[in-house]
């Protein structure tokens, strides 16, 4: 227990900073709020800004793509080698 005793100095500013900046923050929102108070005019605004924007016709879709087969993860990389011909019938194979 006397190992974690040096953690109460910490947790304690840790709280009061926390405190402070949410008060502080608290305070300076309800300063701004107070000022700036939307009238009836920046609604009336708000709205036709709002109507142009959905008379817009949607963009077209860029045409179909079609979709890749997706290989199950089996964790294990495998290295494909590359196909061989077989030998031409009636030659005989050197080697």
């Amino acid at each position: 227990m006397d190992v974690l005793l040096w953690l109460v100095p910490t947790a304690v500013a840790t709280v009061v900073a926390c405190a402070y900046a949410g008060w502080a923050g608290h305070r300076q929102q309800v300063e701004a709020r107070a000022d700036r108070r939307p009238s009836a005019a920046d609604d009336a605004a708000s709205r036709a800004r709002l109507g142009v924007a959905l008379a817009k016709p949607l963009p077209r879709r860029a045409g179909h793509v079609a979709s890749q087969r997706v290989e199950p993860a089996t964790g294990v990389a495998v290295r494909r080698t590359p196909v061989q011909e077989p030998a031409p019938r009636g030659e005989k194979l050197t080697g």
